[in-house]
């Protein structure tokens, strides 16, 4: 296919040689919007045929000269024996327009909208601008671009996201900052007044969700840690008479609004939390020593899980099947699972720019490597935190992985799982 290149009225132009047409349109658009000068695109095949059809007017010619002369070059583009240092030959005699502006004034926009092909928009962006600015032009430009793009992603990560929830028996509430992307949805279902069932693998933010759910609509949160029978989570009366109050009997006791979090559940004995179906079920509280009374509708509930309450599995063998009535009691049932866009939000937040970056990139590909190899290690965000809490520290990040739940892997294949990542061999 003949490519295209494109020149003014003085047979002036940008000197490249465009892939496709689209993209000499482009770069004609440019100089037309940028210098007020009207290119047409013509077919050439190289450089020497652009020479010999369309050749440079005398006054092109001569400003041509005086570029070179000041330049160091000869008119061939060669270095000249004085050049001690060779100037890149431009790909075109500046028109006046543009040497008065000065290559420099072409901004991302523009360098974007002249690159422009059928491939791709920014292929061939460095082919493109190499005929079009000198060297030192182009480190400005390419420098100034890097610039704003880094700006930009700074602002995109730090920018809060708003979330409003209407709840049925209270004012609408505005959350502000990162959350995980399953925050919005449980905030809602407990709002709503649903009991909720969470589970997810460790480390990925369960309980921490929960904290925030709790402080966005404005309730204390009340945790029941693994109950082991049925008196840890309902209380029990002791040997002096007296009743020993559990967290359950404290939630349910609330004068202010509350959220009961059910600590790994799928942990608990299953006669223990079927002891708490009435209070799941109908908020009907009934406690050791004939204590019998409704609670707060205003309260709410929260299950959290690594498991989906139906025993253990593979990496959580401590886990029991829990009893279908109770799991029955919770209607609205969340995965939780690592959230690597907020993990690297939060990590970055708590230890800097550099350092979480640092530490997110190793961990993921860490991380992405365990699970293709099938290598059962269990690595979440408390894992990516370590690993940014090391190297705050001073640790090398080969230091920081020697120390981290790579430490129970043999040596060989700890080494096959830090292969090629940056900074650790």
């Amino acid at each position: 296919m003949t490519p295209f290149t494109c020149f003014s009225s003085s047979h002036q132009g940008c000197g490249s040689v465009h892939r496709t047409l689209k993209a000499a349109h482009g770069c004609c658009k440019v100089a037309e919007t940028r210098f007020g000068e009207v290119r047409q695109p013509v077919p050439v095949a190289s450089r020497a045929e652009k020479d010999e059809k369309y050749p440079a007017s005398e006054a092109a010619a001569a400003r041509y000269a005086e570029w070179a002369a000041k330049n160091g070059v000869n008119t061939k583009g060669k270095p000249t024996e004085a050049s001690a240092e060779p100037s890149a030959e431009p790909a075109q005699e500046p028109e006046p327009a543009q040497a008065e502006a000065g290559a420099g004034a072409l901004n991302g926009a523009d360098i974007a909208a002249a690159a422009a092909t059928d491939a791709h928009p920014l292929a061939g962006l460095a082919e493109q601008l190499q005929p079009l600015l000198a060297p030192p032009i182009i480190e400005d430009v390419c420098g100034s671009v890097q610039t704003m793009l880094d700006s930009a992603i700074k602002q995109v990560e730090v920018e809060p996201k708003v979330i409003e929830v209407v709840t049925p028996d209270a004012e609408p509430v505005q959350i502000e900052g990162d959350q995980h992307e399953n925050f919005e949805l449980l905030l809602k279902l407990v709002g709503a007044g649903e009991n909720v069932f969470m589970s997810g693998p460790a480390g990925s933010g369960k309980t921490t969700g929960a904290k925030n759910v709790a402080e966005a609509l404005g309730m204390d949160l009340i945790v029941q840690p693994v109950a082991l029978d049925k008196f840890e989570a309902t209380g029990f009366i002791d040997a002096g008479g007296s009743y020993r109050e559990s967290a359950v009997y404290r939630w349910a006791t609330s004068e202010k609004p509350a959220l009961l979090l059910l600590d790994e559940v799928d942990g608990w004995m299953p006669q223990a939390l079927v002891a708490l179906n009435p209070i799941l079920d109908n908020r009907l509280g009934i406690f050791p020593g004939g204590q019998q009374f409704e609670i707060d509708p205003r309260h709410r509930v929260i299950a959290t899980a690594n498991t989906w309450g139906l025993g253990a599995d593979a990496e959580y063998v401590g886990r029991n099947r829990l009893d279908a009535a109770s799991l029955d009691r919770f209607g609205a049932r969340i995965g939780w699972g690592y959230d690597e866009k907020f993990e690297r939000k939060m990590v970055k937040a708590k230890f800097g720019h550099e350092i979480g970056k640092a530490a997110v990139d190793a961990s993921l590909q860490v991380r992405k490597r365990l699970k293709d190899t099938g290598t059962k290690v269990l690595w979440g965000p408390r894992q990516t935190l370590g690993l940014a809490a090391r190297l705050a520290a001073k640790f090398t990040l080969a230091e920081a992985f020697e120390v981290s739940a790579l430490a129970q892997l043999a040596d060989a294949n700890r080494k096959r799982i830090l292969e090629g990542i940056a900074g650790v061999s």
